[in-house]
């Protein structure tokens, strides 16, 4: 009893992807900003922008995730980073997979209480699915990163929010956001906070 007690961890870990190790905590992110907009897709009612910022101290990444029109009764929406940006016609699928530079892949699932393990683009298994037909939130992602040099970094990258049954409702690709151009985003906010969560 006390021995398959002890192996559980072990073979917990074992499911995860071949030479699988825990993400990093990213430091020294420049201060930066990428902004992803979704498509403004005819096929879909799912509209949004997430931005990632490098944090003051350098250490991981500040997000804003905002998101409306998500379709009403049907349960929580993943949302992750993808490895390959999406073509201007607005195709998901070309995102290809999540970003997971440590080869954790997606069995079993991420364990928010254990950040490090989970697939670095795995932002809503890491900090929480969306939910409701509009949804707003902000946190701290040790694990992705500004700089160009990182295998962690999001500014190449692309964001899919799926449905619960992982089909693809929208994307949109990380670009450089001048602080310019984040007046813009900081608007969108602003209307999606005050939309009906």
């Amino acid at each position: 009893m006390i021995l398959s007690l002890l192996l559980l961890p072990s073979l917990a870990l074992s499911a995860l992807g071949q030479g699988f190790t825990s993400a990093p905590v990213i430091t020294n992110n420049p201060p930066t900003t990428y902004t992803a907009i979704f498509f403004d897709k005819p096929s879909t009612s799912v509209r949004g922008d997430i931005t990632a910022s490098g944090a003051p101290d350098g250490v991981g990444l500040i997000f804003r995730v905002n998101f409306t029109g998500l379709p009403a009764n049907i349960g929580s929406f993943p949302y992750h980073v993808h490895v390959s940006p999406v073509p201007t016609n607005g195709d998901c699928i070309a995102a290809r997979e999540h970003l997971d530079p440590y080869n954790r892949g997606e069995q079993p699932p991420c364990d928010p209480s254990d950040p490090a393990t989970c697939q670095v683009g795995d932002l809503s298994g890491k900090h929480g699915t969306a939910s409701g037909t509009s949804f707003f939130t902000e946190y701290t992602d040790f694990y992705l990163s500004t700089d160009p040099s990182s295998n962690a970094f999001v500014g190449d990258k692309s964001v899919v929010i799926h449905d619960a049954t992982g089909a693809r409702l929208n994307c949109g690709n990380f670009q450089f956001a001048p602080v310019a151009q984040l007046a813009g985003v900081s608007r969108l906010n602003h209307s999606y906070v005050h939309s009906d969560v």
